[in-house]
């Protein structure tokens, strides 16, 4: 079998693209107002909350703190710590697609045609997150209306 010709295509493409997010929130809730203290980036308070706040921030991010902004009012007495939170987000994508188109032909006469086609996908979303809370906690599932709590019957059944 001898060759009396031949031709030969090829092509490729590939594409690839990456995201990041991250998310942060640092709330630092102290006695006194009650006022929240929380990581924003509008306004600059110049007490002690502030001060706090902030090195609190730098201290879990080794960053520099964002500005300080009050955030609303609590009572003090039950509510005080700070909380931390961090989530981060990566996405990943990527395609590649490869492509080969032939035709061989033999000094007999015959010809032979090929095509190959390859295509291969990948995708990937990778989520991490941290939370750290310091001081008086609270239970967001404990309700008060002042009523009388859940209570068992004074009788058993036994089977």
């Amino acid at each position: 079998m001898q060759i009396l010709a031949s031709a030969l295509a090829l092509g490729a493409v590939y594409r690839g693209s990456e995201s990041r997010t991250v998310e942060e929130r640092l709330e630092v809730r102290v006695p006194g107002d009650g006022a929240v203290v929380a990581a924003a980036d509008e306004v600059e308070l110049t007490d002690a909350k502030a001060l706090v706040a902030r090195l609190l921030y730098r201290t879990l991010t080794g960053r520099a703190a964002p500005e300080v902004v009050r955030i609303g009012s609590r009572n003090a007495a039950a509510n005080v710590g700070v909380s931390y939170s961090r989530r981060e987000t990566v996405q990943e994508a990527e395609m590649s697609v490869f492509q080969a188109e032939g035709k061989v032909k033999l000094t007999s006469g015959e010809e032979i045609s090929f095509s190959l086609r390859l295509e291969m996908n990948r995708e990937l979303t990778v989520v991490n997150g941290v939370s750290v809370a310091a001081g008086n906690a609270q239970d967001p599932i404990a309700l008060n209306f002042d009523g009388l709590g859940g209570r068992l019957a004074g009788e058993r059944e036994t089977n």
